[in-house]
């Protein structure tokens, strides 16, 4: 009897590992269209929205919080991220912006006064990066760090022409890709730092990295190509073991896109041989999850893809109702239990 126990008990223990969530359905603006792009750990989420106007399409910035629900804050916008101060940036109306609940939405500028910026993250210190047009002559975009002390300050490139930063940490670390030296078409991973500039990251043996966030613990996620370049995988970066592949859920690429302070990753994959995508969950230990499988098969919802995660294990993603697979709605999922590491 005590064997058909212990075996009994090793062929349960996979089930007691996934977490399973509870969704909720953010709603939308008047466009009925919506995406959460950024969370805090106050549960409070940066997204865009669809506006119905008479002319173009329009979408705006939108700041969710579980007491009031989601509100227009920010109209013609292209990006949102948020702080644990609920302290908003993105892009609109083709220039980097910061809202803040007492004063507003102000412009951040563009470099060499230019036409085009836009901010991707927020620390909280309320520091800013994002990429910029450095000349209308040539349109070439550099990184930048914004802060309330300096302004607007272009980091520069690997050597070529082009860079973007996607991520910054509470060390004021930065993350992005640039173009090397030579070929404008090749772009690296980097980490920049007021002490040591900018560090190519490499790749997973491919051509092409991407990174798109960093955590407090200086761990960096983002994707790559694999050698031939004709696979991308999301990887983890750290500097004691630099750039590993996190795989996929099945398919031919995946894409991390955002990391909480316990290592808790997230992003999105193709799941077969197709362009069918779901948002996942990375954890160390347990590999890359299907989310759309960890809300319960009688949800009716399709998690297409996960944005951003904060330490209580909470995701801010975007996903489609089976009885509308035309509109995509912004969702938080939150886990039933406190995650496990």
């Amino acid at each position: 009897m005590r064997k058909v126990m212990l075996l009994w008990l090793v062929l349960i223990a996979p089930l007691a590992v996934a977490q399973s969530y509870t969704l909720t359905d953010l709603g939308t603006l008047s466009g009925g269209t919506s995406g959460a792009l950024s969370i805090n750990d106050s549960s409070q989420i940066a997204g865009l929205a669809s506006i119905r106007t008479d002319g173009d399409p329009q979408e705006d910035v939108f700041l969710w919080t579980p007491q009031g629900g989601m509100q227009d804050i920010v109209g013609y916008a292209d990006l949102a991220a948020i702080n644990n101060f609920g302290e908003t940036a993105g892009g609109a109306s083709n220039e980097a912006f910061i809202w803040t609940e007492s004063g507003g939405k102000v412009n951040l500028g563009i470099l060499n006064n230019s036409s085009f910026s836009q901010a991707a993250a927020i620390n909280d210190l309320g520091d800013v990066v994002g990429n910029s047009t450095i000349s209308d002559s040539n349109r070439f975009t550099h990184a930048f760090v914004w802060t309330s002390a300096r302004g607007m300050r272009d980091i520069g490139t690997l050597g070529g022409n082009n860079s973007w930063a996607w991520g910054i940490n509470n060390h004021r670390q930065v993350v992005g890709y640039s173009s090397l030296a030579g070929d404008d078409n090749v772009i690296h991973a980097f980490l920049w730092t007021s002490a040591g500039g900018m560090r190519d990251l490499g790749t997973l043996g491919g051509s092409y990295s991407y990174a798109q966030a960093i955590n407090d613990s200086g761990a960096i996620v983002g994707e790559s190509t694999l050698p031939g370049d004709a696979l991308q995988h999301a990887f983890l970066w750290t500097k004691s073991k630099g750039m590993q592949d996190l795989g996929t859920l099945g398919g031919a690429y995946s894409i991390a896109l955002a990391i909480n302070s316990s290592g808790e990753i997230v992003g999105y994959s193709a799941t077969h041989k197709t362009y069918k995508v779901s948002a996942f969950l990375w954890r160390s230990g347990k590999g890359m999850e299907n989310l759309t499988k960890r809300i319960g098969s009688g949800s009716g919802w399709w998690v297409s893809n996960a944005n951003g995660i904060n330490k209580a294990g909470q995701i801010a993603a975007t996903g489609y109702s089976s009885t509308d697979l035309n509109d995509p709605h912004a969702l938080l999922l939150t886990p039933n239990t406190a995650p496990t590491k």
